[in-house]
């Protein structure tokens, strides 16, 4: 029997053709009947237990009433002892169970030889999803994580502002460059060979004439340490081909430029083009056929191993150009100066993957009267509803008067809801809080964030009360090992999605935090000391494993409303064991909330 031990599972992948001989030589096999108690608490640990068959509860080993967590098949219990000497607490059969047991002294002597199975055991959920990576394995995922550094940037010729179009011409051809960087009383400019070739050919202009007035001063940068895929980010949201590079340890010194073409050479993920498809769109039936090429993006960016992370901002970036395309085909370019498209929710928290349910309203200038608003609205939330874009059960879309109407009214709305803090009422602030401006006049989107910010920060009351529903669903560990009771599905928005979002929310909210995503949240909280850099690490990768673990449901043809719940009958002992790492880690941030916000769990 111990012959069809699975060395599959981690950390057990990690060992030699020797030290797989001597699991195999040591390894013992018991059997255990319903209600058998495999170890009692306050024991001396004899070994590592390994779940073949069965289910086991952990459980208080005084008085039985706190049950901790449940295990089963693949899985392994009470590695704490392996390092404490002793039992914490107690594990008991549920049903009929056999258990490998790895002697204690083989286990210490796995671990004094092999660095990365000793690692394994004493590593948080930050290092053992590295850990569980395979070595060596080569994906787009590496690519992307990749930073701005002096050696992947491209150079780039800075020049006087009087030198003309014939001597900038010039110089770009010797240097094999398209683009140069004019410096002028007005700052850096950027100068393209397309605007030399517009200058010189359409505007017949002389070869004589100084280039400082074709240069276009509104600079869209990036620094060296940012990550390649948000210079990616930047050119699909702003639609243009080239970002200029700065030195993050001489913020004023220009390093040289990254260009779409070269940045593409490294991530071959075809987002721009579709960026590209989604902005040369003529029609409703051709932004129709972009928007369906979503899903094959989504499916490309998996299957090469892309995190959660970073799929949602590009998807939340391609979104933006849906809905901008949408908005720009139906609102007066003279109205779009007076009012903004903003997103809220997920969507607004650059958090949103697939199309679905979507939260977004308009904000528009006081004082401004635009007496086709209602209709024009709208036909335009019909036409994303058309596209896939459905709204949300609170229909929190422009078509909904209550989410298309002047800045003032928006923040009387807002002050109403702090004043009476309902369950409903502070649901609708958390909407609304993790507002983000598309398009139009993008502005008002920041003037009503930091006004709402200073009407909520100071209210002391409502930010804690704005907490407790962070702490009012019950971390789900012990779900685990019911496979086959027929509520083994687990609710991992509840669990562990809502529980981060909503506590790094109303910590972002005490802090004045002009943030809206989440990942950007807990590093800018981690940075000003609020949360522990190590808690900030470990709560970073739950939500990721958590997004993750959703997509994966949804991606395999599970759309329903109740795809949140997780069939953890489809899921790996390595799964359920990251899995369960990271509600442990859910855990002790709700503990650190209610003690930050002095709260007791309801």
């Amino acid at each position: 029997m111990p012959g069809s031990f699975n060395f599959n599972n981690p950390p057990f992948d990690t060992l030699s053709e020797s030290e797989r001989q001597l699991v195999i030589n040591n390894l013992d096999l018991s059997y255990h009947a319903d209600g058998d108690i495999i170890v009692q608490a306050q024991q001396p640990t004899k070994g590592l237990h390994i779940i073949h068959k069965g289910v086991v509860e952990e459980r208080n080993g005084t008085d039985h009433e706190d049950i901790y967590a449940h295990y089963t098949h693949d899985d392994m219990f009470d590695i704490r002892s392996l390092f404490s000497g002793t039992s914490k607490h107690e594990y008991v059969c549920l049903e009929e169970t056999i258990c490998y047991q790895l002697p204690r002294t083989t286990f210490d002597q796995l671990s004094s030889q092999n660095t990365r199975f000793r690692r394994y055991f004493q590593t948080d959920l930050v290092d053992k999803q590295q850990l569980m990576k395979q070595e060596g394995q080569q994906n787009l995922s590496e690519f992307i994580l990749n930073k701005i550094e002096p050696d992947n940037i491209l150079p780039l010729q800075i020049v006087d502002a009087d030198a003309t179009i014939a001597e900038v011409t010039l110089q770009m051809k010797q240097t094999h460059t398209d683009c140069a960087l004019i410096k002028s009383d007005r700052g850096y400019g950027m100068l393209t060979g397309t605007d030399l070739l517009h200058a010189s050919v359409l505007e017949r202009m002389s070869v004589d004439t100084p280039v400082a007035s074709l240069a276009h001063y509104e600079l869209i940068s990036v620094q060296t340490g940012d990550f390649l895929f948000d210079a990616m980010l930047l050119m699909t949201r702003h639609k243009i081909e080239r970002v200029v590079v700065y030195d993050s340890l001489t913020p004023d010194k220009v390093l040289g430029v990254l260009t779409l073409t070269h940045i593409l050479s490294l991530l071959s993920t075809h987002s721009h083009i579709l960026a590209l498809r989604i902005a040369r769109a003529n029609d409703a039936a051709d932004l129709k056929r972009a928007v369906e090429s979503l899903d094959e993006l989504i499916e490309r960016l998996m299957t090469n191993g892309i995190k959660s992370r970073f799929i949602s901002k590009l998807l939340s970036t391609l979104h933006e150009q849906v809905v901008s395309k949408v908005f720009d085909r139906h609102v007066p370019t003279e109205v779009q100066q007076h009012c903004c498209l903003v997103f809220m929710g997920s969507a607004g928290r650059n958090e949103q993957i697939l199309k679905g349910p979507l939260d977004y309203g308009l904000i528009i200038e006081d004082n401004y009267a635009w007496e086709a608003c209602q209709p024009t609205m709208q036909a335009m939330h019909a036409e994303l509803v058309s596209l896939g874009y459905t709204p949300s059960k609170g229909e929190v879309c422009v078509g909904n008067p209550m989410w298309a109407k002047p800045l003032k009214q928006w923040l009387d709305q807002s002050n109403r809801w702090i004043l009476d803090p309902s369950s409903e009422n502070i649901q609708k602030i958390a909407t609304v809080f993790d507002v983000h401006g598309v398009a139009g006049k993008l502005g008002l989107s920041h003037d009503f964030q930091q006004r709402q910010l200073r009407q909520i920060s100071s209210d002391h009351l409502f930010v804690r009360n704005f907490t407790r529903p962070a702490l009012q669903f019950h971390t789900p560990l012990t779900f685990f090992g019911q496979l086959k009771l027929s509520w083994h599905s687990l609710d991992l928005n509840r669990g562990g999605v809502f529980p981060i979002v909503q506590g790094v929310r109303a910590l972002a909210m005490e802090q004045r935090l002009p943030l809206s995503n989440t990942f950007e949240r807990i590093d800018e909280l981690a940075h000003n000391g609020v949360l522990d850099k190590g808690l900030a690490g470990n709560l970073a990768e739950a939500l990721q494993l958590f997004l993750q673990l959703q997509l994966e449901q949804q991606r395999s043809g599970d759309q329903q409303p109740d795809a949140q719940l997780l069939d953890l009958g489809t899921h790996s002992r390595s799964q359920r064991d990251l899995l369960r790492h990271a509600l442990h880690v859910v855990k002790k941030f709700k503990q650190y909330l209610e003690v930050h916000f002095h709260l007791e769990n309801p």
